[in-house]
C-alpha cells in the first residue's frame, strides 16, 4: 500500500512504538476506539475523556468491557488527573506491561463466543 505523499505503509509497523510509551492519552472529542484498543493490546497504559455522543464513548465502552473502567473519565480536570497518576506511577508500568493484555482476553471482548451472541442477539430479535 502507497500513500498519499508517494510512501510505502506496513500496516502495523506502528505498534511496536507502543512499548516505548509509559503512557497513551486517547484523542478528543473523537475518541481513537482503534488506537486504545491497540494500546491497550500492546499493554500501554491509556486513558480517555468520554462524551455524551456515540463518537466520545467508543474508547470508554472498550475500557469498560475490559474491566478498566478508571481509565475513563467525564471531565477534563479528570482526564488530566488520570494522566498524571498514570505517568507518576512508575511502579504500576512494569505489571501493566506484563498483564495489561489479560484485561483483554479475560473481559467480555475476550470471549468471543458470547461477544458474538451478545451482538447479535438484538439484531435478531428487531422487527
Amino acid at each position: 500500500m502507497t500513500s498519499a505523499a508517494g510512501q510505502d505503509v506496513v500496516r502495523g509497523a506502528h505498534l511496536p512504538v507502543y512499548g516505548e510509551m509509559d503512557i497513551s492519552l486517547d484523542t478528543l472529542p473523537l475518541t481513537g476506539g482503534t488506537t486504545a484498543c491497540e494500546a491497550l493490546w500492546r499493554a500501554a497504559p491509556v486513558t480517555t475523556l468520554a462524551g455524551t455522543s456515540l463518537y466520545e464513548r467508543i474508547s470508554h465502552s472498550l475500557f469498560n468491557n475490559c474491566g478498566l473502567a478508571d481509565l475513563s473519565t467525564t471531565t477534563v480536570d479528570a482526564f488530566v488527573a488520570r494522566a498524571v497518576d498514570l505517568a507518576a506511577d512508575r511502579r504500576r508500568l512494569p505489571d501493566w506491561r506484563a498483564n495489561g493484555r489479560g484485561a483483554i482476553i479475560g473481559g467480555p471482548l475476550g470471549d468471543q463466543r458470547q461477544f458474538a451472541e451478545d451482538f447479535y442477539r438484538p439484531a435478531t430479535a428487531a422487527p
